[in-house]
């Protein structure tokens, strides 16, 4: 009776796989009559899994994939909603009422994207920078490879003419066995003090800066972009 049971298991897999290939050599001889209908078929195949690659890419890489730093799922991201147009940046007095009346956050911190003019070592480029807060680096929990970070204090007493550097900033245009760190820039045609180089493994945001500046945010502050 158990070798009976086994023999229609085996025949139930072959008459499958029978009728598999059968199925298989049919839409091959339509697909071959139809050359119009193949082209269209396989254009649309090719949208579809294009899409659905890019879908689950942004949703790997924003909400799979954890942030590259430790202790990433206690970061969040800040921004007030507007209805209608959905999230907007948050303006200075905003973020200073955030940081200061905030009881759920240990720290917060805010940045602001610029296109930068950076000459005074190498051919002059525009890149593109960050300014952040003294507190920016310590909420993501990142040390410098090399030299210092910002330090709330010196930006307090006024001294915003430092600079903090990617590895990569590094190696491809600053001199020295500290790989700029003392070196002075040009930005924006104002000299800068680097104080600073980043890990090599540090990335923010898909299209990560080269160039960290300190970001003095205050009740009078009047900046062409919002806060994040």
């Amino acid at each position: 009776m158990e070798q009976h049971r086994e023999e229609c298991r085996d025949q139930r897999r072959l008459n499958l796989i029978d009728h598999l290939v059968q199925d298989l050599r049919y839409a091959f001889r339509i697909l071959i009559k139809n050359p119009g209908f193949t082209g269209t078929a396989v254009i649309a195949l090719a949208i579809g899994i294009g899409a659905n690659v890019a879908m689950f890419s942004v949703v790997n890489s924003v909400l799979l994939r954890p942030l590259p730093y430790p202790s990433s799922d206690k970061l969040m991201t800040l921004w007030k909603w507007r209805f209608p147009g959905g999230g907007v940046n948050a303006s200075p007095s905003e973020f200073l009422a955030w940081r200061n009346q905030s009881r759920s956050f240990s720290a917060v911190a805010a940045y602001l994207r610029q296109t930068l003019n950076l000459s005074g070592q190498g051919n002059p480029e525009q890149i593109e920078g960050l300014r952040v807060t003294a507190d920016f680096f310590s909420v993501l929990r990142i040390r410098p490879a090399r030299g210092r970070l910002f330090a709330s204090e010196e930006l307090e007493a006024g001294e915003r003419r430092v600079a903090v550097i990617s590895d990569k900033l590094s190696r491809t245009r600053m001199e020295g066995n500290e790989g700029g760190v003392g070196s002075s820039v040009n930005i924006n045609g104002e000299p800068h003090l680097i104080i600073g180089i980043l890990p090599a493994s540090f990335r923010f945001g898909n299209d990560s800066p080269d160039l960290y500046l300190p970001l003095v945010v205050t009740a009078a502050s009047r900046l062409g972009s919002h806060c994040r």
